[in-house]
């Protein structure tokens, strides 16, 4: 007869934080400014004002509440390092396969310049045995060794600690 396994639960408690702001005008402003496109205006400045906020709040959560990484070399070795060792990690600590990789502005710039021992671009190259991913000067989206980056501007500036993530987005 099978025996009887019990479940193990526990409960995470979040703090809701609001994240809000305001904006005041005079009937006069109103009045000069009343078309259509001053209100679209307002509204595009209040909507990335508050995405700013949140973005830092997340980025400041996933530091602190993450799994910080072996630490490897600023390099195109370095950073596929930092994928073979973290990739598994983060299965193994959640589970659940990492599907991202989230990155700041200078690992972005680390990706772009990576090339092989020949001179040839890693990230965006046409020959599919040399081929890492893609990673392009227009877009804040490619892939780099299987996982789908995001480039994302609030991460920190230097290319080493707390500038990229890889990331099991369900276990967030």
């Amino acid at each position: 007869a099978p025996s009887e396994t019990g479940m193990t639960t526990s409960y995470l408690t979040g703090t809701a934080t609001k994240y809000a702001g305001l904006n005041r005008f005079s009937v006069e402003l109103l009045d000069l400014q009343g078309s259509p496109a001053f209100y679209n205006e307002l509204l595009n400045e209040m909507t990335a004002a508050y995405a700013k906020a949140t973005n830092a709040a997340v980025i400041a959560a996933i530091t602190a509440g993450g799994t910080i990484a072996t630490s490897q070399a600023t390099t195109a070795a370095g950073l596929i390092a930092y994928v073979a060792k973290e990739a598994p990690a983060a299965y193994a600590g959640t589970g659940n396969f990492a599907n991202a990789y989230v990155a700041g502005a200078s690992q972005w710039e680390l990706m772009l310049g990576a090339t092989d021992t020949a001179g040839r671009p890693i990230f965006n190259a046409y020959v599919p045995q040399n081929s890492g991913g893609t990673v392009t000067p227009g877009s804040a989206r490619g892939s780099v060794l299987g996982l789908d980056l995001f480039v994302d501007n609030g991460m920190v500036s230097t290319t080493i600690d707390d500038s990229a993530f890889i990331v099991v987005p369900s276990a967030i």
